[in-house]
C-alpha cells in the first residue's frame, strides 16, 4: 500500500513541487491501516482538515453494525472506492459518518488525529438532527 501511495503523490510532487518522501508514505499507509481497523471495531472521533481548509470533527464507522442497512456496503469494494470514483482512490479513507448520515471520505495527509469514541452509551443531539448512537 505504502508503494502505491507513494506513486501517486509523486505527481503531486511533480506539479506541485511538494516534497513527499518515501518514510512518509509508509507512515501514511500504517496510519490508514490503523484508523480502519479502530473503525471496524467501532466509532471513532477525526479530526481532519477538509479540502477547503476547514478543520472538521466526525464520528466514523466501518463497523456492520453501526451502519444502517440501507447503507451498507455490498463488500470491502465499495469501502476502498472514495466518492463514487471508477477505481480505489489510494490514500483517501472513506468511512461511514454518523453525524451527517452518509459516506465520506479524506486524505490520509490531511488527518490531524483520531480516536475512539469515549462514551456512546447516551444518544448525542446536534442540530443537524439524531445522530445514530
Amino acid at each position: 500500500m505504502a508503494h502505491i501511495i507513494y506513486k501517486a503523490r509523486l505527481m503531486r510532487q511533480i506539479l506541485h513541487g511538494v516534497n513527499y518522501s518515501w518514510s512518509t508514505a509508509v507512515a501514511d499507509a500504517w496510519r490508514m491501516q490503523e484508523v480502519r481497523n479502530a473503525m471496524s471495531m467501532g466509532i471513532v472521533e477525526l479530526y481532519y482538515t477538509k479540502k477547503d481548509g476547514t478543520y472538521v470533527v466526525r464520528h466514523g464507522t466501518l463497523s456492520p453494525a453501526l451502519i444502517p442497512s440501507l447503507s451498507a456496503p455490498k463488500g470491502i469494494r465499495d469501502i476502498l472506492i472514495a466518492d463514487g470514483a471508477a477505481e480505489p482512490t489510494w490514500g483517501v479513507v472513506s468511512y461511514y459518518d454518523l453525524d451527517m448520515r452518509g459516506w465520506r471520505s479524506f486524505q490520509i495527509e490531511s488527518l490531524r488525529k483520531a480516536s475512539p469514541a469515549v462514551d456512546i452509551s447516551t444518544p448525542v443531539y446536534r442540530s443537524l438532527g439524531k445522530r445514530l448512537y
